[in-house]
């Protein structure tokens, strides 16, 4: 997958992710998805992603409470929320580990077939690429 032309000089941490837009299974209520999520799926997640050179795992949950917070912040005038239950991102070392992950039978038989557990049939919206971090934990890394 192609990578940005980084200006020398330029030490950004350089991490190849995957950000999910997931949208809830119809009949659960946020509640439960958000409770399946957090003490069952992702520590399934971040067992097999230990093998994998996964460096970052996170899920931001998104929802009607979460929305309308982002309203208040960002005024009236901005509508353009997205509609999703929740956003996970998983960072690798390297393409190659996230190749080597999305293939390992524990990827497939235990993290993917949790998904039909809580996340509607086709609720994944997926994107991959190099992130390039400019700022980690306060500190301008680049």
């Amino acid at each position: 997958m192609g990578e940005a032309n980084v200006p020398a000089g330029l030490g950004f941490q350089k991490t190849f992710r995957f950000t999910e837009l997931v949208y809830r299974k119809p009949g659960i209520t946020h509640e439960q998805f958000i409770d399946h999520y957090v003490n069952v799926h992702i520590p399934l997640a971040v067992e097999t992603g230990r093998k994998y050179n996964v460096i970052h795992y996170s899920v931001q949950f998104t929802g009607q409470k979460q929305r309308e917070k982002a309203q208040e912040l960002f005024g009236k005038g901005f509508s353009n929320f997205l509609d999703c239950d929740a956003i996970t991102t998983i960072a690798f070392t390297d393409e190659a580990s996230a190749i080597a992950a999305t293939k390992d039978p524990d990827w497939m038989g235990k993290v993917v077939a949790d998904c039909v557990h809580f996340i509607k049939d086709d609720g994944v919206q997926l994107t991959t690429g190099w992130e390039y971090v400019a700022n980690k934990d306060g500190v301008t890394v680049c």
